[in-house]
């Protein structure tokens, strides 16, 4: 899938409009480092950077005036949620750190409730008459206390076909988890297409990235990419 380079670029009139849900997991664990070497940069760093490095080359799309985004951290619940907001509007320089707002243990589906709610607001704008859609970009390090109320919530949000999960497992190098990953691959609308186990930062900014692509291709840029 094409990338967003970072380059000067004549934006062009929406011809749809999606929303990209970010549910980022703010659990305890996130503060280890990315490789479990001490003094590494931490998860929460990389996760933060991921997102800001996202914003900045969505920010440099001539398609940007197709997006909106909202920010979802959790942990045992909702630590954090933004308003939904146009792309051009994000300060890709702010903080996306998911345990800014405090930590705890993991319940993915306290978070993927919350954009659950997000998707309802911005797709039950009836004045709006573009195709839209939105992409629930989830991710998270670690089991989930609450595997199967989890998946519920997950399976009622995708009963609205114009709703995409897309789901990620930040792994630590050298640690073997399977039940984390199995739960997101259950989770996630297309496990060929939306799931991805990563293991830093940048391969989670080029699996959002990946992730807003397959789902902007699907409904509604038949021209594909984001640029």
């Amino acid at each position: 899938m094409q990338e967003l380079e970072l380059m000067e670029m004549p934006t062009v009139p929406a011809t749809f409009r999606q929303l990209g849900v970010l549910v980022l997991d703010g659990s305890g664990s996130m503060t280890l480092p990315v490789d479990s070497m001490p003094g590494q940069t931490t998860k929460a760093d990389a996760v933060n950077l991921a997102v800001r490095e996202l914003m900045t080359r969505m920010k440099a799309s001539r398609k940007q005036q197709n997006f909106s985004f909202a920010f979802v951290n959790f942990h045992d619940t909702v630590s954090h949620s933004t308003p939904i907001i146009a792309v051009a509007d994000v300060d890709d320089n702010g903080d996306f750190d998911p345990t800014s707002h405090g930590s705890g243990g993991t319940f993915v589906g306290s978070g993927l409730e919350e954009a659950g709610r997000l998707c309802s607001q911005f797709l039950g704008d009836s004045a709006e008459a573009l195709p839209s859609s939105v992409v629930v970009l989830v991710m998270t390090d670690g089991e989930c206390s609450d595997p199967e109320r989890t998946k519920s919530i997950a399976a009622g949000i995708k009963t609205d076909g114009r709703v995409s999960i897309a789901t990620a497992y930040f792994g630590t190098k050298g640690v073997t988890d399977s039940e984390g990953p199995a739960m997101l691959r259950e989770v996630c609308s297309d496990q060929a297409r939306f799931y991805k186990t990563v293991y830093d930062g940048e391969a989670l900014r080029k699996f959002f990235t990946a992730s807003m692509t397959a789902a902007a291709a699907k409904f509604g840029d038949e021209g594909g990419g984001l640029l």
